[in-house]
């Protein structure tokens, strides 16, 4: 147990108040100096006009926002909703970049938002930029905007908060920076704990999934002991059912055996003994929850209800310590007792919850002290993010007050930020400053632009998770733990994994909580002076004592940010930047690249772009940058995959559309998917337009368990109307089952269209749930392969049979050049050619040309060179190179002219080559 070290940590935390911290908004953030923040050129607001979806009854017009007059004040006049919205007019088009809203009032400003432009004040289309409101001043930067109307819709309201909604002026600016921040690391503004880096532990069995999370920086979780499940309902070796009077009179006589005997209990009840094991000898810190209680100690007669007899419950939780005691380093009493649906007083003679729960807390941590003195116990593990009169309650029980060694809460909302610095306000005003924050469960609503749900392993979901871990380590919290670490299918967001896979949000995890070392102990967040532009930032000194840095981006648009590093202690004139980047295209396990900065008086100044949806942080280090690290490649390319970002997916029963899903077959995660919602029949179809008229010959539709397609045809067509006949059919026949995956992979025709449509010929009791619908077009598969030499057993046929697990290997000490040919019986036209390989680093190809024919026999022509290409992995990681060209026409051969390769094993070796 280390809790002592963790409340001394605690104590010497400086509480952050509202006025002064660097507080996160939307597309900016509330700065101790907004004059720096002030980019850009104030448009005039002459002409101007405000109109807003509701208005205070006697209260100032939406006009006074344009008025110059931070007193006048227009007001919704009730609580903030979701419904509301604030539009203006400029008259006529004007070009601006950022919008900034001054709600007059440190606590009336919007919580979540939307904004929108448009030409005609009609039609809005999708919104510009999303965010979460946390201050007085929202500055909302975003790509620059041509347009006369612009709507702020509110996007939280309905509990967020009972506030109006307030706006005091309103301004538009053009020419602004996109993003710029100021870091001071001379000043330490809180400490910064590695234990914000955890999650829910209930819903993963899979050690070795377990231990794969630790590895990518979850450091602690949560798990529920659910007393149902671990107290026998029925006495032992009887059908007897359980009851206070027979338990109590087995404590009584204590005798072996017995239902208060735990070694009669079920410890592996869920699962948990093994999930517990599983956790801890992967090292993570563990808190357990004494969930609920049994139902024959109920009142209600439900797990939910409170205990009949305190004494029987606190003999319960004594023995539960007991059993997990070395394992456990943290015990929280209850789940939700603020939630009517988990804390019933049914039945019972409590009127007042929050009594109730003090007495059952009573009993619990009398149950642990009578055990230990020193563990660490607390709660109350509220559904609502912040609400005190439980915890001032806890407080004002002296029975109590002594054992509330940390407050736990749960936290839902779109707004990481006002619940940890309302707590811990809170704390300070209470002279309990050293008490640690427990954010145990975090997520939201599938959602993060408000618009588009987020899918667990969609890049929005990076980012989204890089927002919250940054603004809660910056915040100084003890520890968060993400719901869930569980196995998820179509459940979308809130969890980790999905067919045994990391979803790549654990991205986020890697980089923050491995790679700039934030997860390894204590660190020191540093001063914000100013950010904005950027949705979250921070600045760290690590347990390393390295200085670190780190900003999400959760917008559709990549940032620059202009980056001032304040007091960096560096005394020479120049430094470097180790960047790592979590994105879609970055996995973050390893430096995306080194950036040369100057330095002058220990200060930095720089530019850092952040992609859209991206996580990027970076360690500041003192000398020469080293060479750049390999590009990064893909490590699973799927050679000939068309691209499928500009594709329209529609889909339905035969005689209703089901189009709001369409898109996830076609989004390349496969933890989503479409489906019509209805048992499989003849007429279900699923079409793609794919915009343009596209050569593939190649279907792949990907799904699980029974979801397949139980029977179908495939059609094509140009205009959307004219389908002709099937191009192919499937079916049960030729379903490939691996593992949980049912997939169809079926070699088509050459085809040249622009819409293809699945269309169900046989009926199933399940739904059809399409999970990837993958087209392929690579001229290399209707080839002839030969190579001027092939060692044993890998042949050149290998390059083009579409199996990325065979190759094609040279002779070891093959002479220089030489070369795998392609031919076709007929002319073909191309412009490019990629290559792949596989333990690159010791046998790839590393300079090659490409040269074509037009009888593939004779007078070969270069038409393209590699250039030096460097791979980054010696392991059986696929990588590819793909060189393009001038397209060319009626060519009968093209051939790979290899002229160095990376020689470990003697020979250099090629899986697939892939023309278009």
């Amino acid at each position: 147990m280390k809790f002592a070290k963790w409340k001394q940590v605690f104590t010497r935390t400086k509480v952050i108040s509202f006025v002064t911290a660097s507080i996160l908004l939307g597309g900016g953030i509330l700065t101790t100096n907004p004059a720096h923040a002030a980019g850009g050129t104030a448009l005039s607001r002459t002409g101007w006009t405000a109109s807003a979806s509701v208005t205070q009854s006697n209260g100032s017009a939406a006009s006074v926002v344009l008025d110059g007059n931070t007193t006048t004040i227009w007001s919704t006049g009730t609580a903030l909703t979701s419904s509301q919205w604030f539009t203006v007019d400029m008259g006529a088009a004007k070009t601006f970049d950022r919008i900034v809203l001054d709600s007059g009032t440190s606590s009336n400003y919007i919580r979540g938002y939307s904004l929108y432009v448009s030409s005609d004040g009609t039609n809005w289309g999708n919104p510009v930029v999303s965010g979460v409101g946390n201050g007085q001043m929202i500055d909302i930067r975003f790509p620059s905007q041509t347009k006369q109307f612009v709507k702020i819709q509110s996007t939280e309201g309905n509990g967020a908060t009972s506030n109006p909604w307030k706006i005091a002026e309103l301004n538009a600016y053009t020419g602004s920076t996109e993003a710029e921040v100021t870091y001071n690391f001379a000043t330490e503004v809180n400490q910064g704990s590695p234990y914000v880096f955890g999650g829910t532990g209930n819903d993963q069995t899979d050690a070795g999934v377990i231990a794969a999370l630790k590895g990518k920086g979850f450091n602690l979780t949560r798990l529920d002991a659910q007393m149902i499940g671990i107290v026998p309902s029925k006495l032992p070796g009887t059908t007897t059912a359980t009851t206070v009077a027979n338990y109590k009179a087995a404590m009584a006589d204590s005798a072996t055996g017995d239902v208060a005997d735990p070694s009669t209990w079920n410890w592996e009840d869920s699962g948990l003994e093994s999930k517990l094991n599983a956790y801890d000898s992967a090292g993570y810190k563990i808190m357990l929850v004494f969930a609920y209680t049994s139902p024959w100690l109920s009142y209600s007669g439900a797990k939910t209800g409170v205990p009949m007899d305190l004494d029987v419950y606190q003999d319960i939780i004594t023995k539960i310590y007991q059993h997990f005691a070395s394992k456990v380093d943290y015990w929280e009493v209850w789940n939700e007792p603020d939630n009517d649906s988990v804390f019933s007083l049914s039945g019972s003679p409590y009127t007042d919850r929050i009594l109730a729960y003090r007495d059952m807390y009573y009993a619990a941590a009398s149950g642990i002290r009578s055990v230990s003195a020193t563990a660490p116990i607390g709660g109350p593990a509220l559904a609502s993010s912040y609400w005190t009169g439980w915890v001032d309650s806890m407080f004002n029980d002296s029975r109590i007050a002594n054992d509330v060694n940390f407050i736990s809460f749960h936290n839902y909302a779109l707004n990481e930020t006002e619940p940890v610095l309302n707590w811990k306000t809170y704390l300070a005003n209470k002279g309990k400053s050293s008490i640690p924050l427990f954010m145990d469960e975090w997520n939201v609503q599938g959602k993060i632009s408000l618009i588009t749900p987020m899918d667990n392993m969609d890049d929005s979901a990076i980012s989204f998770t890089g927002k919250r871990l940054i603004d809660n380590y910056k915040n100084g919290i003890f520890s968060t733990s993400l719901y869930s670490l569980g196995e998820g299918l179509n459940f979308g967001f809130w969890y980790t994994t999905f067919d045994g896979q990391l979803a790549s949000k654990t991205r986020t995890w890697d980089v923050l909580a491995n790679r700039i070392g934030l997860g390894t102990g204590q660190g020191s967040v540093k001063q914000t002076v100013s950010q904005v532009g950027i949705r979250s930032g921070m600045a760290v000194t690590n347990a390393a004592g390295e200085k670190v840095v780190a900003f999400s981006n959760p917008e559709s648009f990549s940032r620059d940010v202009a980056v001032t590093i304040q007091n960096t202690g560096i005394s020479g004139t120049s430094a470097y930047l180790e960047i790592y980047e979590a994105s879609d295209s970055y996995t973050g396990a390893s430096v995306k690249q080194y950036q040369t900065v100057n330095v002058s008086g220990g200060t930095i100044s720089t530019t850092v772009n952040v992609p859209d949806n991206a996580v990027v942080a970076f360690k500041i280090k003192t000398g020469t940058a080293p060479a750049q690290p390999p590009a990064y490649v893909s490590p699973l390319p799927n050679a000939g995959l068309l691209d499928r970002s500009t594709w329209m997916a529609s889909g339905g029963t035969g005689t209703a559309t089901v189009n709001s899903t369409a898109k996830n077959a076609i989004d390349k995660y496969l933890d989503t998917r479409w489906t019509p919602g209805v048992a499989q029949s003849a007429g279900n179809f699923y079409q793609i337009d794919l915009g343009a008229v596209t050569t593939f010959d190649r279907l792949v539709m990907k799904s699980y368990g029974t979801g397949y397609a139980h029977g179908f045809s495939v059609y094509v067509s140009n205009d959307g109307s004219n389908w002709g006949s099937a191009i192919a059919t499937g079916g049960s026949s030729n379903v490939i089952v691996n593992g949980n995956q049912a997939n169809h992979d079926l070699t088509l025709p050459l085809q040249n269209a622009r819409y293809v449509k699945v269309v169900l010929t046989t009926g199933y009791s399940g739904w059809w749930s399409l999970h990837d619908f993958e087209l392929y077009h690579n001229l290399a598969k209707s080839a002839s392969a030969s190579a001027s030499n092939a060692a044993s057993g890998f042949p050149a046929s290998n390059v083009i049979d579409g199996d990325n697990s065979t190759a094609w290997v040279s002779v070891n000490n093959a002479p220089t050049p030489h070369y795998i040919t392609l031919t076709w019986p007929s002319g073909k036209s191309f412009s490019s050619l990629g290559l792949m390989t596989h333990n690159a680093l010791g046998q790839g190809p590393t300079n090659w040309n490409i040269e074509v024919s037009d009888d593939g026999s004779t007078n070969w022509t270069s038409v393209a060179s590699s250039g030096t290409v460097t791979w980054q992995y010696n392991t059986s990681t696929r990588e590819l190179r793909t060189v393009s060209f001038a397209a060319v026409t009626n060519k009968k051969g093209v051939r790979v002219k290899i002229n160095a390769w990376n020689n470990q094993w003697l020979h250099d070796a090629v899986d697939e080559l892939i023309v278009r």
